[in-house]
């Protein structure tokens, strides 16, 4: 048996935070703890998986002696998803502040935690620094980026980034037509329904996640249409 497949074995039986302990123990004492890239496989499973901890993924993280793009992002994705949710935050300022390079996962789960947060300013101040990035051309990004606005209520911004993408994909078309319909803006959400529709896109793709019953009675004539 491989020493590779010793560790993947561990790692597969790591459903409990016993057995994250008993990995993270096995990776310092075989001295492989700084080093292989299973530490990071291991912090993404206390962070997000349901047997994790984020109080033990922190523990873990702050063994790391320099911790990489992917051990940032492990924690930073767990809090935007935890109940305090501006905590991923203040993560995303320490990487910010760190040697580490910020990539669009970063931004990514950041913007998800402004999202749960109803964080706009922090919102903003992410979106200036995503284009500085270069990741303007990015659609998850930049559709994570429109949904955050939207759900803050700044549906101007969130129009912008919409109009302002290279390209879009029917994750795009629905953050912004469910940003319209959720804003009280009924009107504007049917017409860039039918816009969609005249630029190829298949109505039967779309969910609308809405809970604006009005709009979807509207909408119904047009997904049969």
């Amino acid at each position: 048996m491989t020493a590779q497949y010793q560790l993947d074995s561990l790692l597969q039986k790591c459903r409990s935070l016993i057995s994250m302990k008993q990995l993270q123990a096995h990776l310092i004492t075989t001295g492989k703890f700084q080093f292989h890239p299973s530490r990071s496989k291991l912090l993404e499973l206390c962070s997000i998986s349901p047997a994790g901890d984020l109080s033990f993924a922190g523990q873990i993280f702050r063994r790391i002696q320099t911790p990489s793009t992917n051990d940032w992002n492990a924690v930073l994705r767990g809090l935007a998803q935890s109940p305090e949710p501006m905590q991923a935050l203040s993560w995303y300022r320490a990487m910010s502040r760190s040697p580490q390079k910020v990539d669009a996962l970063t931004c990514s789960f950041a913007l998800k935690g402004c999202a749960r947060a109803l964080a706009f300013s922090e919102a903003t101040q992410i979106h200036s620094q995503l284009l500085r990035f270069g990741f303007e051309a990015d659609i998850l990004l930049l559709t994570t980026l429109l949904d955050v606005y939207a759900k803050t209520g700044d549906l101007h911004a969130a129009h912008k980034v919409f109009d302002n993408m290279q390209k879009r994909d029917i994750a795009s078309w629905n953050a912004m037509i469910s940003g319209l319909a959720q804003g009280s803006r009924p009107n504007e959400a049917i017409g860039l329904f039918n816009r969609m529709k005249e630029e190829g896109w298949r109505p039967n793709e779309l969910l609308i996640c809405t809970q604006n019953a009005a709009l979807l009675i509207r909408l119904i004539p047009c997904l049969l249409a």
